[in-house]
């Protein structure tokens, strides 16, 4: 998300490689951070998400369209060199995905019509 936004407010539509130490350095000290005051919590994985949501990315106004697209890229670049079907089989393996896995189901798979004969 924090490369995303760094996207959207650049000139040239690519941030400038400096930038990608400070966003990466950003990551890590606020995932140390939150996995340091929920460490026991059991919701820990619903704060951390509320913490990206809604605190980063609604309240930064960092698009969710820019967001998708490095996400793809993100997952391209693992694709790279290996079996897409493991990573498509780790996607569909990982709980905390269902409920995006299912609303993409939904809007591409057919619709299967029964026969009325």
């Amino acid at each position: 998300m924090l490369w995303a936004k760094k996207m959207s407010t650049s000139q040239s539509g690519e941030p400038q490689e400096q930038k990608v130490a400070e966003v990466e350095a950003k990551i890590n000290d606020d995932f140390a951070r939150w996995l340091e005051c929920w460490n026991r919590d059991p919701r820990k994985n619903e704060k951390i998400a509320f913490e990206l949501y809604q605190k980063t990315m609604i309240e930064k106004e960092i698009s969710k369209a820019i967001t998708a697209q490095v996400f793809a890229e993100h997952l391209e670049k693992r694709l790279n060199g290996s079996d897409p079907s493991t990573l498509k089989s780790e996607i569909q393996a990982a709980s905390s995905l269902q409920y995006l896995l299912d609303a993409i189901y939904h809007v591409t798979e057919p619709q299967v019509v029964p026969c009325d004969n």
